[in-house]
C-alpha cells in the first residue's frame, strides 16, 4: 500500500499467513516481503514490523530464522528510532529460542550489549524490565566433562549480564533506576544458585545500598517493594549484617509509601534473621510505625501483626505489642 496505515496493519498478518502455506516459495516471498516492511523508510511501520516480529519467528523453520530474521533483528538493535530498537528488546526471547542453544550467545550478545548501553533511557528502561527473560532465554545448559555438574550459563555472559544490572541500578536516569530496582530480586533469583550470595554481596549489595539513598523516592518505593526478598538468597549472616540496616533506613524513610512497602514485605525476612534480630531492631522500629501520621502505614502495620505475633512467640507479643493494638481499638 500507498499509506503507512495499510502497512502496519499488514504486519501483523505474516504469522498467520505462513503457517498456513505450505509452498516453500510463498514463504519465502512472505519473508522478503516483511524483511522490505522491517526496513521501510517510516519509522511507524518498521516499529509494526519490530512489534510483530517475535510472532512471526514462533512460526518458522529454525534453517530461515537463521538466515532471514537474525539479520533483520541486528538491523532493527541498530534503527535510528529509539521506539524501533525498544521493541527489538522483545524479540531477543523468541529469536533466542529458535536458535539453537550453542549458537545463543555467538548471534545475540552483541546485539544484546548495544541494548543495554543505548543511548536512550527508554531503551535501557526496557531492557531492564526484560533483563532476566532475556537472560534465561539464552541460557546456556550444558555438562562439565569433569565434574559432570550442569552449567547453568556462559560464566563470561553470566558475568556481562552482572555488570549490565550493577550499571542499570547506577543509571544517571531516574527512571532507569527505578526499574532496575524493581527488577532485583528476580535478577538474582536467576541467578545461579550456588553463586547467588557471593554475587549479590560482592556485585551488586553497592549499589543496592546506594539505592536506599536516592534522591528519587520513586525508586526507594520500587526498592522497598522487592528488597526484602534477597534475604532468603543470601542466608542469615549476610542478611543480618549487610541488609537489615537497610530495611531500617528504608523502616524510617521520609516517604510513607517506602514505608508501606518494607512493612508489606516483612514476612520474607522473619524466617532468616531470626528472633532476636527481629525484636531487638525492627520491632522497635515497627512500635514506631504504629503511631505513623498516614494512615495506609498504620493499617499496613494492623494488618501484619498478626503473622508478626506468630512470628515473635506469646510472651514478646504480650509484653511489646498488646499495648499497640489496644491503642489501635481506642
Amino acid at each position: 500500500g500507498d499509506w503507512y496505515t495499510s502497512k502496519t496493519s499488514a504486519c501483523g498478518l505474516y504469522a498467520t499467513c505462513y503457517e498456513k502455506c505450505q509452498n516453500t516459495n510463498q514463504q519465502s516471498d512472505l519473508r522478503q516481503l516483511f524483511i522490505k516492511l522491517a526496513n521501510d523508510d517510516i519509522p511507524m511501520v518498521r516499529r509494526a514490523a519490530c512489534n510483530k516480529m517475535g510472532d512471526f519467528i514462533k512460526v518458522m523453520a529454525y534453517e530461515d530464522v537463521y538466515d532471514d530474521m537474525t539479520p533483520l533483528f541486528r538491523t532493527l538493535v541498530d534503527d535510528d528510532q529509539d521506539s524501533v530498537r525498544l521493541l527489538a528488546v522483545e524479540v531477543v526471547i523468541p529469536l533466542a529460542l529458535a536458535l539453537p542453544k550453542e549458537k545463543r550467545i555467538e548471534e545475540l550478545w552483541p546485539s544484546i550489549e548495544l541494548l543495554i548501553d543505548d543511548k536512550s533511557w527508554r531503551v535501557r528502561n526496557h531492557f531492564v524490565n526484560h533483563i532476566t527473560k532475556v537472560m534465561d532465554s539464552i541460557r546456556v545448559i550444558q555438562t562439565d566433562a569433569k565434574t559432570g555438574k550442569l552449567t547453568s550459563i556462559d560464566d563470561r555472559v553470566l558475568n556481562q549480564f552482572i555488570e549490565a544490572m550493577h550499571s542499570l541500578l547506577s543509571d544517571n536516569e531516574q527512571e532507569v533506576r527505578t526499574a532496575a530496582a524493581g527488577q532485583i530480586c528476580d535478577f538474582c533469583k536467576a541467578l545461579p544458585k550456588d553463586r547467588q550470595e557471593e554475587i549479590i554481596e560482592t556485585k551488586l549489595l553497592d549499589p543496592i545500598t546506594r539505592l536506599t539513598s536516592d534522591h528519587c523516592q520513586h525508586v526507594r518505593t520500587s526498592l522497598a517493594k522487592v528488597v526484602l526478598g534477597l534475604a532468603p538468597l543470601v542466608g542469615k549472616k549476610s542478611a543480618t549484617e549487610n541488609f537489615l540496616p537497610l530495611y531500617l533506613q528504608l523502616l524510617k524513610d521520609l516517604c510513607s509509601e517506602v514505608r508501606l512497602n518494607v512493612i508489606t514485605s516483612l514476612h520474607e525476612i522473619a524466617p532468616v534473621i531470626g528472633l532476636e534480630a527481629i525484636t531487638e531492631t525492627l520491632l522497635p522500629a515497627i512500635v514506631e510505625l504504629a503511631e505513623d501520621g498516614k494512615w495506609r502505614v498504620r493499617m499496613a502495620v494492623i494488618e501484619h501483626t498478626p503473622a508478626l505475633a506468630e512470628q515473635l512467640g506469646k510472651e514478646i507479643f504480650e509484653s511489646r505489642l498488646v499495648e499497640m493494638v489496644i491503642f489501635w481499638v481506642d
